[in-house]
């Protein structure tokens, strides 16, 4: 009897974590495609690269938008904070919300290329994020300036006067938009790399359709 009893919890435990790894598995297979109806035009070597470089950008997205929205909560509280700027406007609040639209944008573009198998689409999403890593290229030149080159004579030592925390705040900020162009440019290549395979592997008419 007890022996039956094991036997069944045996039986269970593996449905379990069957039926876990089939809800793991399926959940990875929306994200890659590979239940896309596109997928039966991709040879072997081409499913897994697909599946590679789709995979490898969902985790680099997951860190894009953490930088982002870190960079734009640092620029944020430098603006608020009563001691910072005297009650002067940053405009490093309106840069920083500027590159969460623009990753938004293009991280829905991305989305909507990957599930749709469409070229097109995934080649939009690698222009917007090449325009998010040159402005956030341009962001971490100047804030790395102001941190490295800024003497008490300048007006932009503003940033400093409230003591090291707020220059900590601020340093921050170039930080944050340093890695976040970097995440931004790699994410350009990943995408232009789905988008060559795609085109490579689609017949013409399914090119068109799916534009």
């Amino acid at each position: 009897m007890e022996d039956t009893e094991n036997s069944q919890r045996l039986v269970d435990s593996q449905q379990g974590r069957e039926g876990s790894s089939r809800r793991g598995c399926g959940c990875l297979s929306f994200w890659d495609g590979s239940n896309a109806p596109y997928f039966k035009y991709f040879d072997e070597e081409e499913a897994s690269q697909f599946r590679r470089y789709a995979n490898c950008l969902l985790m680099q997205w997951i860190f894009n938008i953490l930088c982002n929205v870190g960079n734009f909560a640092l620029a944020l509280s430098i603006t608020l904070h009563p001691r910072c700027l005297n009650g002067r406007f940053s405009w490093s609040t309106v840069h920083t919300s500027i590159n969460l639209v623009v990753l938004c944008i293009s991280l829905m573009l991305g989305i909507v290329g990957i599930q749709r198998g469409s070229p097109s689409k995934l080649f939009q999403s690698c222009a917007g994020h090449l325009l998010l890593g040159a402005y956030e290229l341009l962001l971490f030149a100047r804030d790395l300036c102001i941190v490295s080159f800024s003497t008490e004579k300048d007006q932009l030592y503003i940033y400093f006067r409230g003591g090291e925390f707020h220059r900590d705040l601020f340093t921050g900020v170039c930080a944050t938009a340093g890695i976040s162009c970097l995440i931004s440019l790699l994410n350009a290549y990943k995408l232009r790399r789905l988008s060559n395979i795609l085109h490579k592997a689609l017949p013409e008419d399914r090119l068109y359709a799916s534009a």
